[in-house]
């Protein structure tokens, strides 16, 4: 018997894209001294006033995505899974623009075509618009993102430094800390 078809979907933001180095930056720019792992969406809020934090993403998010590296291995882990791929994004439509952009010039759209790139209003909405693309597996940075996906999907939760234990998960996750881990995880 044929096994039924494995969609996965890919967060973009932290999972594709590496703003770890931006961040750090930016966090400079408003006076704090953060270490890479302070730079996970689930805690750098923690470390910054809300105002700076609010700022720091704003300007992240725009232009400056465009001289933000690919997260090691994730160009070679979105080949591998082809037509199986598909990215679905929380960025706001004045900046969906630059996210195209981004995804060609670092050469992702040579294995990912436009119409499987998706935008929803908020981190949040991705749970109810994974159903009707047939996603059965989801990576995302976010631990409340992949707490509100519906059952049924598989959650990888991207942490590339290794910070999980110092936030809460739970079981309904498997972390990976590099791309590679979810070629093994995933059988691809």
């Amino acid at each position: 018997m044929k096994e039924p078809r494995r969609i996965i979907g890919l967060d973009l933001d932290g999972t594709i894209v590496n703003h770890t180095a931006n961040k750090l930056s930016l966090a400079a720019d408003f006076g704090y001294a953060l270490e890479p792992w302070q730079t996970s969406s689930n805690v750098m809020g923690r470390f910054m006033a809300k105002g700076h934090y609010d700022a720091l993403r704003e300007r992240l998010y725009g232009e400056m995505t465009l001289s933000a590296p690919p997260m090691p291995g994730s160009l070679a882990a979105v080949a591998r899974f082809g037509g199986d791929a598909l990215v679905i994004s929380a960025r706001r439509e004045d900046n969906r623009d630059v996210v195209m952009h981004w995804l060609e010039h670092n050469g992702f759209l040579e294995h990912l075509r436009p119409d499987r790139v998706h935008f929803v209003g908020r981190s949040l909405d991705k749970a109810a618009f994974l159903p009707g693309l047939g996603v059965t597996a989801y990576v995302d940075d976010q631990v409340k993102v992949l707490r509100s996906l519906p059952e049924g999907v598989a959650r990888f939760l991207f942490d590339e430094h290794d910070a999980a234990d110092r936030y809460e998960t739970d079981v309904t996750m498997r972390i990976i800390r590099a791309w590679e881990d979810l070629a093994g995880e995933w059988g691809r």
